[in-house]
Order: structure tokens, then C-alpha cells, then sequence
């Protein structure tokens, strides 16, 4: 049965609600979270296919890459898109080497 499920997580309200129109336009359910350890409480309670995370969030929050360790644990084969607007040199390996899409 087809999925068509997207968690979206990003600390910036704007950015949340322009991706959910977004992904909605293209017939997607859209869950949408503003912390990342939110997101990771209700992923380990229901299924997300693919999950699309901002990488820096609030320091009072998991970011991108904790999510992503967090769920590949446990769903490996869910695709996580990892977004960002401000990352670091080393963060694209990282995310790489956790099977970022």
C-alpha cells in the first residue's frame, strides 16, 4: 500500500508552512513539527516514508543530524532529506555517511 506521508520538521514557522503547501500541492500528507526531538517522539509512534529536516534548529531541540541517526536506527529504509540555510563544512559527510537522501 502507497504511503505518501512526509514528516517535515523545521525551527522557522515560515519555512514549515511554505514546505507543507508545497508538498500538499503535490498530493502529499504533511505532518509538520518545529523541534526535532517532537518529530522523533511521534516518528517512533507512527510511519513516515520520508522525512524532510532542517539541519540547525533550537539548541533546546535534536537537529537534523540527531533525527537522522535517530530514525535510520529504527527505519532504515525511510528516506530523510536533509535542508539547511546555514551549515557547517563537514556537515554534507556526515549526513552521508547516516544515508541521508
Amino acid at each position: 500500500m502507497y504511503n505518501n506521508k512526509v514528516l517535515l520538521i523545521d525551527d522557522e514557522k515560515e519555512t514549515l508552512n511554505e514546505g507543507k503547501e508545497m508538498l500538499m500541492s503535490q498530493g502529499f500528507a504533511v505532518d509538520t513539527f518545529e523541534s526535532g526531538t517532537d518529530a522523533w517522539k511521534t516518528f517512533q509512534n507512527d510511519f513516515y516514508p520520508v522525512v524532510v529536516t532542517d539541519l540547525r534548529m533550537a539548541k533546546k531541540s535534536l537537529d537534523g543530524i540527531d533525527v537522522l541517526a535517530n530514525i535510520k536506527k529504527v527505519s532504515p529504509n525511510t528516506q530523510v532529506i536533509i535542508i539547511t540555510g546555514n551549515g557547517k563544512p563537514d556537515d554534507p559527510i556526515k549526513s552521508l555517511n547516516l544515508h541521508a537522501f
